[in-house]
């Protein structure tokens, strides 16, 4: 999922998504400062500091906002935001909790988990002198142009503005406080980075020593085209008192979206025959590997692959050419994670290069598999790697290296810190849309 988000926005949003992130208060009009039915209390402690419910309402909606705007507005019960997994794994960056468990998490944890990470960080500020101070904060208060009337802070339009958005000024302004704590801890953990010109070059290889593949994804969904139902299956299938109760709850499920205005009796049997396919996991991975094989035998590097496409047109996927790969990452476009892929293409001879020696070859991925072949192999040029690449592989750089800095210096804070979790008024919270 992560790489689709970055597939179709591109790595420049994703930073500045994380630029949003940083910001600790957006206002919303309306945003309930109470738990569930005006109920008031903490969702958890981090070392005796509360994480009180009105904090976590207001984190949660604001990052529920965030999802919805860049995932393509609200969304229907039962609908999954394809956003939120960039935005979770972007939140959770430098916390300390390890990649694999943040891809994990719900919006829901996220945002408890970011509120941690959030106190702790501005508790350990006072070691490293980087709280804001009272003059600091009064500045980045009047600067703040929704505070103004006519380019000059208005008192009363401050506490109007607040108002409107069920805060107190105490509230607001330990929230610009936990802000400016964010910036001066991520100027500091800047400060301590060092590249050096070996591991600029070094990156610079990562993303320009390519290897350009033409490969066919062959998705388990895609070959169901090929599954026959009969209607005698079909007849057979809905006959079956539990089958048709799982045909009942697939349509009461998308009764509002994908068979919206149409009556059961008139899509039952659809539902069936797509229920009994699902269920025939045997013949999808029979017919996905039996197609595979006959794709590895026709396929050819680039272009001229009109006799596999003929062949993949029932399940309307064609060759796909000039893609290339760089040893920055595992990740081929529009498939996903494909480490043994990666592996063969950059290993010398390759054996998915023909002018090596080798052949087309069929990788297993977790929802099909892809058949590959080496197109050629582009080497990084450093004669080209001139003084614009180098200041921005510099700041990537510095980004990847202060993030690993931080994460574990935030691992540290975490394993050492006494963390409680109410877990009967989280779950009360996170299920309340105020």
């Amino acid at each position: 999922m992560l790489d689709t988000m970055r597939k179709k926005v591109g790595t420049w949003f994703i930073w500045m998504i994380m630029g949003m992130i940083a910001l600790v208060f957006v206002f919303y009009a309306g945003v309930n400062n109470s738990g569930p039915s005006g109920q008031s209390g903490y969702v958890g402690e981090v070392n005796g500091d509360q994480i009180t419910i009105p904090d976590y309402n207001r984190a949660l909606q604001q990052r529920r906002k965030m999802a919805e705007q860049f995932g393509g507005g609200e969304l229907q019960p039962g609908q999954k935001n394809p956003f939120e997994g960039l935005l979770v794994s972007q939140m959770l960056r430098g916390s300390g909790i390890p990649p694999q468990q943040a891809q994990r998490m719900s919006l829901e944890e996220a945002v408890f988990q970011e509120l941690v990470t959030q106190k702790l960080r501005t508790q350990n500020s006072r070691d490293l002198a980087l709280a804001a101070s009272p003059a600091a904060l009064v500045d980045e208060v009047k600067k703040m142009s929704v505070f103004q009337e006519g380019g000059q802070f208005d008192v009363i339009k401050y506490r109007k503005t607040l108002e409107a958005n069920s805060l107190t000024a105490d509230q607001f302004e330990r929230m610009i406080a936990d802000d400016l704590i964010a910036k001066n801890w991520d100027r500091f953990f800047t400060n301590v980075v060092h590249v050096s010109d070996a591991e600029i070059e070094q990156e610079y290889i990562l993303q320009n020593d390519k290897r350009y593949i033409s490969y066919v994804y062959i998705t388990n969904d895609k070959v169901k085209k090929l599954i026959k139902v009969t209607p005698t299956d079909v007849k057979k299938y809905l006959a079956d008192p539990t089958k048709m109760e799982l045909v009942k709850n697939r349509f009461n499920t998308l009764k509002e979206f994908k068979y919206k205005g149409k009556k059961f009796e008139a899509v039952q049997n659809d539902i069936a025959g797509e229920l009994i396919t699902n269920d025939r996991h045997s013949d999808i991975d029979k017919l996905r590997d039996e197609l595979a094989e006959k794709v590895k035998n026709i396929i050819k590097p680039g272009k001229g692959n009109q006799t596999a496409d003929a062949l993949l047109k029932p399940l309307e996927i064609s060759v796909q050419t000039g893609k290339a790969l760089t040893r920055s990452s595992d990740w081929v476009p529009g498939v996903g994670e494909v480490k043994e892929l990666f592996k063969d293409a950059f290993t010398e001879p390759s054996s998915i290069s023909k002018p090596d020696g080798g052949s087309p070859k069929i990788y297993k991925v977790s929802s099909g598999v892809i058949v590959a072949v080496m197109e050629k192999a582009e080497k990084a040029d450093l004669s080209k790697l001139d003084e614009s690449t180098r200041l921005k592989l510099i700041e990537n750089l510095v980004r990847q290296k202060k993030s690993a800095i931080e994460g574990s210096w935030m691992k540290e804070l975490r394993d050492t810190a006494n963390l409680k979790q109410n877990d009967a008024l989280l779950k009360s919270a996170s299920t309340s849309r105020g």
